[in-house]
């Protein structure tokens, strides 16, 4: 046998053209339903275990339109287009007593080296819900505080007692410029989406959208001396005056002087976690008026339900991608049966001389299957050396896109 492989081989390298050829072809005809099987499988497993993870999300409260957007955003802290809703609804499921409300604000990113990390502003009852732990330094205690995930504490290569700024949104406007955050802690691994995330408390994402702001009293003082310096004495005009200096970073001196526009209950947010404390009390609120009735503008969601329903389309369009590779396939196969007969018809002389040399017709036919079995076995390792490459790359446009 050893001899036959080896002939074979010399045989697949002497005509290096039509091997390659042959090659190429059953290595997609293998890659491509393996690569698509690693790919759904793997994102059935990061949604159903984001969706049953530890703390199960029970029931996301939003604004209505996409449940699928709704259900990733909160899960995974995707993008929210119109998205928000006012924190009167939070304080109306506090008041409620059928479940405990968690918050969830994402208005702000920070990104390095192509990597976009969200901020989400929310409760310390989050961590508790996720049973987060925390691999070093503390959790949020201050106004200005975060806690990084994992992934984003090493990306960003800041530990506890560094420094992140939030990424402006417009240099135009001074409400909008970014208030630099102070970490307190990082967070242990959890391989979900947490990892990728920059956590701060409720009012501090609040402040980081410019619906507050507090005042630096060191740069108020110099606002002030400079306005009396430049004011004219004729006209009585202050060309600086002590409401320009905001505070970009929240310290002990300054803290106290951060304040909101408005009534807090009418600031904005993207998602509520509602964690009902028992099974009727989820029976209640998924029937609530409030989230039946189209014209609230809210809906209330079961995140399993959803991510069930996701995965059935993922799956209705695999069984036509796996359609058309049967029929790629079945291609493949035909035109290898070609090649093999084609090979005969040209071989026929070179087989004749190998019987005249003393060769059976059976050694002529384990020769050619030879070659045919490492094609083959070839062609299996490259597609799935290609799918796993494949799979990787998408995993980590997977943990990038917070799945």
């Amino acid at each position: 046998m050893r001899h036959r492989l080896l002939l074979a081989w010399r045989h697949l390298l002497h005509h290096r053209i039509r091997s390659g050829i042959l090659l190429a072809c059953l290595t997609l005809s293998f890659c491509l339903p393996l690569a698509s099987h690693w790919l759904v499988r793997e994102f059935e497993h990061r949604l159903h275990s984001r969706a049953h993870a530890t703390g199960a999300t029970p029931l996301v409260i939003g604004a209505r339109g996409s449940p699928f957007d709704l259900v990733l955003h909160t899960l995974n802290f995707r993008p929210l287009e119109n998205g928000v809703f006012s924190a009167a609804e939070l304080a109306r499921l506090r008041a409620g007593g059928l479940a405990t409300p968690v918050p969830i604000y994402l208005a702000d990113y920070k990104t390095k080296r192509g990597l976009s990390f969200p901020i989400v502003g929310t409760t310390l009852d989050y961590f508790e819900f996720r049973q987060l732990p925390l691999a070093a330094g503390e959790g949020l205690v201050l106004l200005g505080d975060c806690v990084l995930g994992a992934h984003a504490a090493t990306a960003l290569q800041v530990a506890p007692g560094g420094s992140i700024t939030p990424d402006p949104r417009s240099l135009a406007d001074l409400s909008s410029l970014p208030l630099k955050l102070s970490v307190a802690g990082v967070l242990a691994p959890t391989h979900t989406a947490d990892d990728n995330a920059i956590f701060v408390d409720l009012k501090t994402a609040w402040v980081l959208a410019g619906h507050g702001h507090g005042h630096d009293p060191a740069a108020r003082d110099a606002a002030v001396r400079l306005s009396a310096t430049n004011s004219n004495a004729s006209t009585n005009t202050v060309v600086f005056n002590e409401a320009l200096p905001i505070a970009a970073r929240i310290t002990p001196d300054n803290i106290a002087t951060f304040h909101f526009h408005g009534d807090l209950a009418q600031l904005p947010l993207t998602a509520i976690i509602a964690r009902p404390h028992s099974e009727m009390d989820s029976v209640i609120l998924q029937g609530d008026r409030t989230y039946l009735d189209a014209k609230s503008g809210l809906q209330a969601l079961v995140p399993a339900q959803v991510a069930g329903q996701m995965l059935e389309l993922v799956f209705s369009v695999k069984r036509y991608v796996d359609a058309n590779y049967i029929v790629v396939a079945a291609g493949t196969l035909l035109f290898l049966a070609l090649i093999i007969l084609l090979s005969q018809r040209l071989r026929r002389e070179e087989m004749d001389t190998l019987f005249q040399l003393g060769c059976s017709r059976g050694t002529m036919f384990w020769l050619q299957a030879c070659e045919l079995l490492i094609i083959i076995a070839a062609s299996a390792v490259l597609a799935a050396g290609l799918a796993w490459v494949a799979a990787s790359r998408v995993d980590q446009l997977m943990r990038g896109a917070g799945l």
